[in-house]
């Protein structure tokens, strides 16, 4: 699934947020090297707001 999300964001050239909370409560080790590699970015609430204050829309999956 993690493939198909990056093959996702490259057609679409967009960038993919990890709430860094949400993978801490879920005790989630993803190492921050992922970053340079992948088009995933840790994000955290101010990061949030600040792309929903910019942005018609959003879509989360919980």
């Amino acid at each position: 699934m993690q493939q198909e999300w990056i093959d996702f964001a490259t057609e679409c050239n967009m960038k993919l947020f990890i709430c860094v909370a949400a993978c801490e409560r879920r005790g989630l080790q993803i190492p921050r090297a992922l970053e340079v590699n992948y088009p995933f970015q840790f994000a955290g609430l101010g990061q949030l707001t600040e792309a929903m204050v910019e942005s018609d829309r959003l879509v989360a999956f919980l």
